[in-house]
């Protein structure tokens, strides 16, 4: 992509108001996903809302780790800008070699949002074996 208005860590969501000031945090982007729904969907628009695809959908533009399933016992990690998310995907950016990782959405389980736009400075990765003080940590950023 050679498009010099390019932005990937540009969130659509950045300026929408959801009820509250305008913000561009992850907590401000969450916020319309606290509710619940109270009656069955009646449009596809309905089900979207408050789904999983929606989360990532509000969370364009965030640091995620995204951890996959694969076979029936090992994860592998993937991470990066959230870059898009469809119905059965997900982008990622990843600055380091300017790079896009497109991923299934099915195979996906669980993701990890930072409230960062850029990656975390202390961020391991846990497939790389490696850790900031040289041991085996349990948590991929340390504080």
């Amino acid at each position: 992509m050679n498009n010099d208005n390019f932005n990937p860590y540009a969130s659509p969501y950045a300026n929408q108001n959801s009820g509250g000031a305008a913000s561009s945090s992850l907590d401000a982007a969450m916020e319309p996903l606290a509710g619940g729904m109270e009656s069955a969907p009646q449009s596809a628009q309905e089900a979207f809302y408050n789904s999983f695809s929606e989360v990532l959908a509000q969370s364009i533009g965030y640091f995620a780790v995204c951890e996959f399933l694969i076979g029936t016992g090992g994860l592998v990690e993937k991470y990066g800008i959230l870059f898009a998310a469809g119905t059965n995907f997900v982008t990622l950016y990843n600055r380091e070699d300017d790079s896009y990782t497109t991923c299934d959405l099915y195979s996906l389980k669980f993701v990890t949002f930072y409230n960062s736009r850029v990656q975390p400075p202390n961020f391991v990765p846990r497939q790389s074996g490696r850790s900031p003080q040289g041991g085996n940590m349990p948590n991929r950023y340390m504080r």
